[in-house]
Formats: C-alpha cells, structure tokens, sequence
C-alpha cells in the first residue's frame, strides 16, 4: 500500500517539478529561512498551548519562554541568513502574537480523539490520520491511502470546527479561503474519521473548516490574529478527489511540470535549470 500526504498534494499542485527534486530525486535542502522557522516556532506553541487547555492551561509567561526557546534551537543549527531584521526582531514579533492570541482567541476546547496506535484518548491536536483515497468511480483506491496531520479540532460554543494554523505576511482574500485544497484535505480526513469514531463527538462532519492566520507586520512589530472559516460541501469533496486522483495519476505517470511563477521562493532553481528530462523514473 503506498502512501501520499497532504503536504506532498500541495507541492505537486503548486510545482510538480519541486515535488519531483523532494520527494522523487530526494534533495532535500536546509532550513535556511528565518520566517520558516518563526512559523515553525509559533506552531509548536500553539501545539503546546492546546494540549495544555484540557488539563492545565499553561501560563502567559510559559508559552513566551517556550516561544524564544524554540527559536533560538531551532536557528542554532542552520544556516540562518538575517537581513532587514535581527533575531531579536523576530522573536519580539512572536511573544507580541503569543500576548495577543493568549488574550483574545482562546474560546475553543480541544475535542478527544482516539489513537488506535496507543489505544489510549488524546486531545484532537497535532491529531494524525490515514483514510482511504477515493477513486473516479467511488470505489476505494487499492493502492494508495492518504495521511496527514490536523492542527487543530476544536468546540466552539456548539460548532465542530477544523483548524490549521498559518503565518503570513499578508491577510487572506476570501478566493484563498474558497480555493483551499489545504481545508478540503482536512473536510475530508475529519469526516472520515468522524465515520469511524475516532472523535468523541455526535456529529457525521465538522461544521467549518478554518485557518487561524498570524499576519506578521515586522516594521510596526504589530501582529495580527485572523480566523477564516468556510463551510464545505459534498460538491467540494468530489472535486478533491478528482484533484487527489489526478495528482496520482501525474506522479505515476512521471509528469512533472515546472511552475515559473513562485521561483523567488523555492530552494530547487539550481536543480531547475539542470533538469534534464529522461522518460518516466
């Protein structure tokens, strides 16, 4: 049984040719990015934070050291390239986002969820799942199940909703929010596992989809804190499966086309400009 992520879907929808040097050729480069590992350090307190609220909500205080611990192990070992803003910069834009979202977000209770691997009950955070990918014809793909992980499954007052964290430099557009394949991954997995019992809840699916977007503003050191949530429907989970088959399909068939619009970001234009195309791998 072979295995695509939900990470591996979203780069081969945004260049094939960099889903090709990752996961195909295998070159994987080093975190060089400052603002990779702002979004990394965030997350793992956020993590932290949400695990903590069903037992021992962790202090303001605890998550801020948390918050410049990570970040400071995490550029230890890396390359870093510092430019317009210093270390210091980016870990005061992070304590500010903590500060800000410790105040006035924290309106959610983490759901419990099952995990078969322990047989035991964990909070629906950082929660993993495998579910089957459907085929064009509705039947169960023999040959590929599909895996990832969610942030975030919540309670919202009476909602169940699925949250995925984000940070960016600017606020989402609503077409972001409408065209996320990110979202409907999640719409999916939930309901799946919903199916199957895994989350202790008496809802058949969640009732919104949402991203939690730490919109960073280093010049004012200014964070803010904004929720986009959508409704998915079944008309949506069909046109996943058609964007999860093809994609198989792609990959299968060694098609992998580059994307020269977004190259500034990616770490492979090296590789790009020696690719050399040489029949199906």
């Amino acid at each position: 049984m072979k295995h695509i992520s939900s990470t591996q879907l979203l780069i081969y929808a945004n260049c094939s040719r960099q889903y090709y040097f990752h996961y195909i050729e295998k070159i994987i480069k080093p975190t060089t990015s400052p603002h990779l590992i702002y979004g990394s350090s965030l997350h793992k307190v956020l993590e932290i934070l949400n695990k903590s609220l069903i037992s021992t909500p962790l202090t303001e205080k605890e998550l801020l050291d948390i918050f410049e611990y990570e970040f400071t192990e995490q550029a230890k070992p890396n390359p870093i390239e510092f430019k317009r803003y210093t270390q210091k910069d980016f870990i005061e834009l992070g304590k500010n986002t903590i500060k800000a979202f410790y105040k006035n977000h924290l309106n959610y209770e983490p759901v419990i969820c099952y995990d078969p691997s322990k047989d035991a009950k964990i909070p629906g955070v950082e929660y993993p799942f495998s579910v089957p990918v459907i085929n064009f014809d509705n039947s169960e793909n023999e040959q590929y199940f599909l895996f990832g992980v969610i942030d975030l499954i919540a309670k919202v007052g009476n909602d169940l909703i699925v949250f995925d964290h984000k940070t960016s430099k600017d606020p989402y557009d609503d077409f972001k929010i409408q065209t996320s394949l990110q979202l409907l991954l999640y719409s999916y997995a939930c309901r799946n596992l919903l199916s199957i019992g895994s989350i202790d809840t008496d809802k058949s699916k969640e009732d919104y989809v949402a991203f939690n977007v730490f919109v960073k503003d280093y010049k004012k050191n200014s964070p803010r804190i904004q929720q986009y949530k959508r409704q998915v429907s079944n008309d949506d989970i069909t046109n996943l499966h058609y964007i999860i088959n093809t994609t198989i399909k792609g990959i299968d068939n060694g098609i992998f086309i580059p994307n020269y619009t977004n190259c500034y970001l990616c770490d492979y234009r090296e590789e790009c400009l020696k690719f050399k195309y040489h029949g199906k791998k």
